[in-house]
């Protein structure tokens, strides 16, 4: 709410405050958004609207911190016992890459 003005920061807690029953969070600041409070009802994301889970969020952000840090040439900077925590973190990563080649090299419909 800093980034109301103050009046508008005003009648936003008010609302909140004089309101019989409870408003959460993610309620006021949809209401805030939609310049209006909004029902509980609308807060409900139909199932056709839900976010599907994807594995290219977490993959994004491990590009990205691997070209931040310099790649490769950070990694030759980098001690052996910290090598050696890092493939332990990455562990989870490895196994799902191993397992993601073990079943593409099944498919008998792989490109070439």
């Amino acid at each position: 709410m800093a980034k109301l003005p103050p009046e508008k920061q005003k009648h936003w807690l008010e609302l909140v405050a004089n309101h019989t029953e409870r408003i959460t969070v993610r309620r006021l600041r949809t209401s805030i958004y939609a310049n209006r409070l909004v029902s509980v009802e609308e807060l409900t994301t139909p199932a056709s609207d839900q976010a599907i889970i994807t594995h290219l969020p977490p993959l994004n952000r491990i590009g990205l911190w691997w070209r931040e840090t310099g790649g490769r040439d950070w990694l030759r900077t980098r001690s052996t016992p910290q090598l050696e925590n890092m493939l332990i973190d990455f562990r989870e990563v490895i196994d799902v890459v191993k397992a993601i080649q073990s079943e593409y090299q099944m498919r008998p419909d792989k490109r070439p």
